[in-house]
């Protein structure tokens, strides 16, 4: 973005003495075009993801407006067979839940999201169709993540509700709107692990018996940690 100043002479009434207001004015012209939905959708998802420091996340782009998110678990070849056993789990809950949201065609451009662990390319696979297996999917895809707190089921008055807790945080991610300061969009870690994760593509899609909800932590009057 340009910033160009500009001087505007305007003549005051007239007066013995010849006197002359100068105005000055801030012209914003946009130096570029706006970054593709495309590009706005991967750095969101990025954000999300990186929040996990089990996670290897990486992005290409392939010229002709493909974007390939890579989400990669690495290998610890000290792993005990059940270590071992819940990264495979954990890459397959991963690939399933982000395909909804990690894979999309912006009519113009698209973005393709593959995980990864051990050498094998995990395919997503039937979303689950309970609360209670849609909970349990998303406990073991978001362990680790720094923004996941806990899944947990409420009763609330004759059912129970179901809760995936967040951070009372917020994320923040490049966006060259130029309505948001520093062109940084800012997403409240909720609202922004629904969509990644999955959930809205659940709620909408999934007959589950019920929404699932995601809700950001409750804190004590002194802030929360």
């Amino acid at each position: 973005m340009k910033y160009h100043p500009v001087e505007v002479r305007v003549p005051m009434v007239p007066a013995r003495v010849p006197t002359t207001l100068v105005l000055t004015a801030i012209l914003i012209t946009q130096a570029a075009a706006l970054s593709p939905p495309w590009w706005e959708r991967t750095n969101q998802i990025v954000a999300v993801l990186k929040q996990d420091p089990s996670l290897v996340v990486t992005t290409a782009d392939d010229g002709n407006n493909n974007i390939a998110i890579s989400v990669r678990l690495p290998v610890n070849r000290k792993d005990l067979a059940a270590a071992a056993a819940l990264r495979t789990e954990k890459a397959q809950a991963l690939a399933t839940l982000l395909a909804p949201y990690g894979t999309a065609d912006f009519n113009g451009g698209t973005v393709a999201i593959t995980v990864k662990s051990g050498g094998k390319v995990f395919a997503p696979q039937t979303l689950p169709a309970t609360l209670d297996d849609a909970l349990d999917l998303l406990k073991t895809a978001l362990t680790g993540n720094k923004l996941f707190v806990e899944g947990t089921v409420v009763q609330v008055g004759p059912r129970p509700w179901y809760f995936l807790v967040t951070k009372a945080t917020a994320i923040q991610y490049s966006n060259d709107d130029i309505s948001k300061v520093g062109q940084v969009a800012t997403e409240l870690a909720a609202d922004a692990i629904a969509k990644v994760y999955g959930i809205e593509a659940l709620n909408n899609a999934q007959n589950l018996g019920g929404p699932l909800f995601t809700s950001s932590e409750v804190c004590p009057a002194t802030g929360c940690a």
